[in-house]
């Protein structure tokens, strides 16, 4: 905190003060601006110094005004941590009843964590300029991973869709 030390036989700087500065200065706070009837502070012959704060506990000598700290308002709205981004891979080897994945600890699989796997079934084209937005997927079956190595994960599968079939490039969705 800084304090500014005023001259002993100045006045008491306050809401007044600050608009007799400001109406010194030419500066109009309002509608209404008066003439100071007192000397106003900056007007006095003695310059006014900032100096630090007395120490806790000991006095100042001569009236002091405290600068209060700085508060920002301008600040926009704090930013809300987003969701994770979905982790995405592929079916890299089936067999009868596991699969290889190519995601690993580094993509946040664990033993135990399910996996969803799927398939890129319908694209989605818009119908101005042709272009291709995306494709609808489904699910092909679900899955339990089992085995977490530097490289690939080993998947066993848990639920699969009537009559389908687990393919490589198959895309694999960590839940």
């Amino acid at each position: 905190m800084v304090c500014i030390r005023l001259p002993a036989e100045g006045p008491a700087i306050g809401l007044a003060g600050t608009a007799a500065v400001a109406a010194g200065a030419g500066i109009g706070l309002g509608a209404r601006e008066e003439e100071p009837s007192a000397p106003v502070v900056g007007d006095s012959a003695a310059p006014i110094a900032a100096e630090p704060a007395p120490a806790p506990g000991s006095k100042a000598s001569g009236p002091t005004a405290s600068v209060p700290p700085v508060t920002r308002t301008d600040a926009g709205p704090i930013p809300v941590a987003a969701a994770p981004p979905l982790t995405r891979g592929y079916v890299v080897f089936v067999d009868t009843t596991r699969i290889v994945i190519d995601l690993t600890a580094r993509d946040g699989v664990k033993p135990g964590s399910v996996v969803s796997l799927r398939r890129d079934k319908i694209p989605i084209v818009h119908p101005m300029t042709g272009e291709l937005l995306g494709e609808l997927d489904e699910e092909v079956a679900t899955g339990k991973v089992t085995e977490v190595r530097d490289k690939f994960s080993v998947v066993e599968v848990q639920s699969a869709a009537d009559g389908a079939q687990i393919k490589i490039r198959d895309r694999v969705l960590l839940r």
